[in-house]
């Protein structure tokens, strides 16, 4: 079975690496043998565009069996612990439309579809088919350009969405796996509360560490 797992950064998958036995063979792309999968680690840059650029090299030439990504993300919501890894089971768009007045218009609203498979018709929110087997709380996302750090900006998103988490390259990789008809999930670790922004209350070890360690329990569990 061949895994392809997706990250931004190579802090994001540092540990995994070390653990599976990892090796970078260019400076964005390794794989390794862990029996029974193969497995390649796709670091993608920061942000859609990076995201939906090196996966759209990949997927061109190759397509893996199961696509993750994994990574960390702010959340909306004091329910969730710093370090707790949910799945993103659902991811949005949510700058891509128009202002009209104090109002925004999304894709649905202006009636441009951001793309259509198998008669579908998919506009802002990115839904995945997918049964995973991770057992972790189910969330749904938003991937934006600009972090949240704005107290008025957050309450405008909150009126409009159903946002938990917050990430710069989630939905693209949704659309990329939807497109191309590779089963994926999403799994995200808290790093930080979407709030006035202060990194002294962030906790990105913790959430790097945590989401690693929950993927490899999966490998040495061989249920994925």
């Amino acid at each position: 079975m061949k895994i392809l797992l997706v990250a931004a950064t190579p802090p994001e998958t540092a540990q995994i690496r070390e653990q599976l036995g990892i090796e970078m063979k260019q400076a964005h792309i390794g794989s390794a043998r862990f029996d029974p999968y193969s497995i390649e680690v796709l670091h993608t840059g920061i942000g859609m565009v990076n995201t939906a650029f090196q996966l759209g090299k990949y997927f061109s030439h190759q397509k893996p069996d199961l696509a993750i990504n994994l990574g960390i993300a702010g959340s909306f919501s004091r329910d969730f612990a710093l370090g707790e890894v949910v799945e993103v089971v659902e991811d949005q768009f949510s700058e891509l439309g128009a202002e009209d007045g104090d109002d925004f218009l999304n894709l649905e609203a202006m009636g441009f579809p951001l793309f259509e498979k198998d008669g579908h018709k998919h506009y802002n929110t990115l839904l995945n088919p997918h049964s995973s087997p991770f057992h972790l709380k189910k969330v749904s996302g938003i991937s934006i350009n600009t972090v949240h750090g704005n107290e008025s900006s957050i309450s405008k998103l909150l009126k409009r969405t159903d946002a938990v988490v917050e990430s710069m390259e989630g939905a693209a990789f949704f659309q990329a796996c939807l497109q191309e008809e590779v089963k994926f999930y999403a799994i995200r670790s808290i790093s930080n509360y979407v709030e006035r922004r202060d990194r002294s209350k962030w906790n990105i070890p913790l959430a790097l560490s945590t989401v690693q360690n929950l993927l490899f329990q999966k490998f040495r569990e061989s249920i994925l």
